[in-house]
């Protein structure tokens, strides 16, 4: 097995060594061929797509984390702009704003295991809400009081 002129391939040695391979024993040479490149292709597939299946619950927590950090981004903004001096008809529009943030709080699809950042923004919209309504009273009697 040692020619120095024609030296032996490893898979000429392997099959000297070891017999036929597993699909060569029960499988046609051609179908042996397409068998071990589907064999190939499946496990670097597998390889691939299996890491995936670790991080979609994460991508998914990061998703419904951003849909709702909009919403407080919004709810923010609205109570920023409560802060400064309004007068009653700014009021009544950041309570439409308010409004419209509520619809697509509402619109979002949290699930169940995500409740507890869906029903935080909702206390917090609520919270703003009574903030609102308070500077709206305010607003209106010290317009009564110019007037």
């Amino acid at each position: 097995m040692n020619d120095p002129e024609y030296p032996f391939s490893e898979t000429a040695l392997a099959f000297y060594r070891n017999g036929p391979s597993f699909l060569d024993r029960y499988l046609p040479f051609w179908m042996t061929n397409y068998a071990q490149r589907i064999i190939a292709v499946m496990a670097t597939t597998i390889a691939i797509i299996l890491p995936l299946f670790s991080y979609a619950p994460k991508g998914y927590k990061w998703l419904v984390n951003q849909r709702l950090n909009s919403m407080y981004r919004r709810l923010r903004n609205i109570e920023a702009r409560l802060q400064k001096d309004v007068n009653p008809s700014e009021v009544v529009a950041l309570e439409a704003d308010l409004d419209g943030i509520d619809r697509a709080i509402h619109l979002l699809a949290v699930p169940m295991r995500y409740s507890d950042l869906y029903f935080s923004v909702k206390s917090h919209l609520d919270l703003v809400r009574v903030r609102l309504a308070a500077r709206l009273v305010q607003a209106r009697s010290h317009a009564a009081k110019v007037a």
